[in-house]
């Protein structure tokens, strides 16, 4: 390869990280066990976070719009990591030829904050991290660049713009039904490399420039409080929970449930908040019960159950129910049920 500066520029600070963050993620107690969950997933990797990526909620809640742009740079796990890395190496000389080494790494991190706000208006998700949408932006500009004959499309004699059609089909086509890929990160990154490559082919009209940046403005409007997506009620009152503001995570539970109002998440959801709360603890019994229905054995529905029965004051069913939800959990997620059935019988005191 003649030049390698994109991919180097872009590979460091991604592998320097993802190191920082595996290093502190939680460990499993067999080292073998530890090595296959780096290798697939950084399971509750709160490090992720620290480091940079994209929490939806401390971007709506708290303003950090910073993590647009350092989300791309953090990866999931190594397989995560080393498909993106190898994708941009495979793109970068062409990547180069066609938009110059500055022009190349500039077409990317815009491409990477444009999928990370495709991410956000979708509310696709409560955390987002990863280098594809910056990737499909590449792919997508060299895509349009050789496919409409752009004069810049001499340097790039040797794409084959059929093959890379393809590929990017392919992968879109993928993430419409593999649910741990951002599948609105790479459609908006893929959309923004089309853009910034329709807007800088010659001649360099000024309205295909308005016209994009009046894209780029809407795509922030709609990032910045998507409420037209029942998921955004749903991080936002689980962040709420988080922070114990239960009022304000009760009425985003509602919201979302007047979006979806048979959607058992949300039911149960809005009826553990208000056990926590301890008020229309008939309303919550009600959701929990309905919840089940869809979700039969769920241990966070039974939880609720119990919860809500604790707290009503009857012990003795409470804790067995959540004793039920304990018999199909994790070590690691039992913490929270045998709190519950510790604190159960003094639930009414609350």
């Amino acid at each position: 390869m003649r030049n390698l500066s994109l991919a180097l520029v872009i590979s460091l600070p991604c592998i320097l990280l993802y190191a920082v963050a595996a290093g502190t993620c939680e460990r499993t107690e067999s080292p073998l066990d530890a090595g296959l969950l780096r290798f697939t997933h950084l399971a509750r990797c709160s490090s992720l976070v620290t480091l940079g990526g994209l929490e939806a909620s401390r971007v709506w809640l708290e303003g950090e719009w910073w993590r647009v742009a350092t989300a791309p740079f953090l990866h999931g796990s190594v397989l995560h990591l080393v498909l993106n890395l190898w994708s941009l190496w495979v793109l970068n000389d062409w990547a180069e030829s066609a938009w110059g080494r500055g022009g190349a790494l500039g077409l990317f991190l815009l491409c990477a904050v444009g999928g990370c706000l495709g991410s956000l208006a979708w509310a696709e998700a409560d955390l987002v991290v990863g280098a594809s949408g910056g990737v499909m932006g590449v792919a997508g500009s060299l895509w349009a660049i050789k496919a409409f004959r752009d004069d810049r499309a001499l340097e790039l004699q040797d794409l084959v713009v059929a093959h890379l059609g393809w590929t990017i089909g392919v992968i879109i086509a993928l993430g419409a039904f593999l649910p741990v890929v951002a599948q609105a990160g790479h459609v908006a990154g893929l959309m923004t490399g089309l853009g910034l490559a329709w807007c800088t082919r010659r001649p360099r009209l000024p309205r295909r420039w308005a016209i994009v940046l009046g894209a780029a403005l809407l795509a922030v409007a709609a990032a910045a409080r998507p409420t037209y997506r029942a998921n955004y009620f749903m991080i936002v009152g689980i962040r709420h929970l988080e922070l114990r503001e239960l009022n304000r995570s009760s009425s985003a539970f509602e919201r979302g449930l007047e979006l979806m109002p048979r959607d058992p998440d949300f039911q149960n959801a809005l009826a553990y908040t208000l056990a926590l709360v301890g008020e229309d603890l008939v309303r919550a019994q009600q959701l929990a019960e309905s919840a089940l229905v869809s979700k039969p054995g769920d241990p966070d529905v039974l939880d609720t159950l119990g919860w809500i029965a604790c707290r009503s004051g009857r012990v003795i069913d409470g804790q067995l129910l959540i004793r039920r939800a304990l018999e199909t959990v994790e070590a690691e997620d039992a913490v929270e049920l045998w709190a519950h059935i510790a604190m159960c019988s003094i639930a009414p005191l609350f």
